[in-house]
């Protein structure tokens, strides 16, 4: 079994590097014997409210992923204009 500070690393690390996904505002917490996680945040789209979950599905050792992550479309607008 893996220990919850190995977990949440390996969890972030996937986040970060999920090619399709901005991860900036996607927050996770470590659940039950460490292998259940939970996602929680804000992103500009279902498709990567999807893409987050099936990126934490993908790891070893995870039990069972809580997709809680908001989608907001005018997250994307502001985003955007901030640039």
């Amino acid at each position: 079994m893996m220990n919850n500070e190995k977990m949440y690393t390996n969890v972030m690390e996937k986040l970060e590097f999920e090619p399709s996904l901005d991860e900036s505002n996607i927050t996770i917490s470590i659940k039950g014997n460490n292998d259940i996680v939970v996602l929680d945040g804000t992103v500009s789209s279902f498709t990567d409210k999807l893409a987050a979950e099936k990126a934490i599905k993908s790891l070893a050792n995870v039990r069972t992923v809580v997709n809680e992550i908001e989608v907001d479309y005018l997250f994307n607008i502001a985003k955007l204009m901030l640039k």
